[in-house]
Parts: C-alpha cells; sequence; structure tokens
C-alpha cells in the first residue's frame, strides 16, 4: 500500500477536531447569512452575534449526530475509526483550502475601508458561498473515492445532507426576524 499525501499530516484525533472546527463555523456563518438584512436596528452587533452564537449551538446537534453514526456503523473498532480518519484527511485536503481562502476575506473585510470590504463581499464571499455545496460535495467524493468503503460513503452523505440542510433550517427557524429587535 503506498502512502499518501495530504495537505495537513494530522492525528485521528485532530482530524476531528479540525472538522468539528470547520463545521462551526460553517453553521454560524449560515445562521449569520440568514440573519443578514432582516434587522431594521442601526446598530446590529449584538444581533449578528446572536446569530452567530444559534449557528455555533446548532453545529453541535449536527456533529454529535454525525459521532453518532460513525459509532454505530464503526461498531467502536479501532480499525474501522481510522478508515474513517482518513477519509476526513482526503475530505480536509478539498475543505482546508476553501476555509483557508474564505477567512482570509473575512479578516481582509475587518479593514475599516469600504471599498476593501465591497471587493472582499463581492469578489469572494459571494461566489464561495455559492459553491460552498459543490465544494462540501467534491470534499466527500474525494474522501469516498479513495477510501472506497461503504459504510464510509453512507454515513459522509448523511452529514453532508445534514450540513447543507442548516441553512434552509435557519431561514424556517428565523421567519420573522425583522421583528426581533422591537421585543428586545
Amino acid at each position: 500500500m503506498t502512502e499518501t499525501t495530504h495537505l495537513l499530516h494530522l492525528s485521528p484525533w485532530a482530524v476531528a477536531g479540525v472538522l468539528y472546527g470547520l463545521a462551526v463555523l460553517d453553521c454560524s456563518f449560515a445562521s449569520y447569512r440568514c440573519a443578514g438584512g432582516k434587522n431594521a436596528a442601526i446598530d446590529k452587533r449584538k444581533y449578528y452575534a446572536k446569530a452567530l452564537l444559534k449557528g455555533a449551538v446548532c453545529s453541535n446537534f449536527a456533529v454529535g449526530a454525525a459521532a453518532v453514526l460513525i459509532a454505530i456503523s464503526t461498531n467502536m473498532q479501532p480499525e474501522r475509526l481510522l478508515l474513517f480518519a482518513e477519509a476526513g484527511r482526503y475530505a480536509l485536503d478539498v475543505y482546508i483550502p476553501y476555509a483557508a481562502i474564505v477567512l482570509a476575506s473575512l479578516a481582509l473585510r475587518a479593514i475599516p475601508e469600504a471599498d476593501v470590504r465591497a471587493v472582499m463581499q463581492t469578489v469572494v464571499l459571494g461566489p464561495f458561498t455559492f459553491i460552498r455545496p459543490a465544494i462540501a460535495l467534491i470534499g466527500l467524493s474525494y474522501a469516498v473515492w479513495n477510501i472506497q468503503d461503504a459504510a464510509v460513503m453512507v454515513v459522509g452523505a448523511v452529514i453532508l445532507f445534514m450540513m447543507l440542510s442548516v441553512e434552509r433550517l435557519f431561514e424556517r427557524l428565523n421567519t420573522y426576524p425583522q421583528f426581533e429587535h422591537i421585543a428586545n
């Protein structure tokens, strides 16, 4: 068997931790996007901070469900768990460059220059939000192609469905959030 080269050389626990961190960020940003433009307050910092926190909390339900699925499918056998960790490494080979570009763009938005912020929103964040589902699918496909295990494919597909459904869930939960500022 040949040694595979990954973007990052991580232990199985580190793979799980990085995937967890990316899931929390993804859900937080999904909640933030759903909250966008739905509050008439001038100072929206508290409103958006609450949206980010709601996304982070909700991500733990998806990650918990994923952990249960992996535990059931592997029957807690160490060699099966290592197979899922290897699949995670392949997925991270796709997800890390995408996340790095998005996070760098968000960091550049911190520059208090309207033109820089507008360019980052238009050139990076808008298109990268649009291709997010494709990136998620490509990451899973790359992992499944390299691992070629039915359990990895099924569990990965369920996790992919959960992660791509979270934004729709936030849209349904935030049906009338424009009135939230009145109640607070």
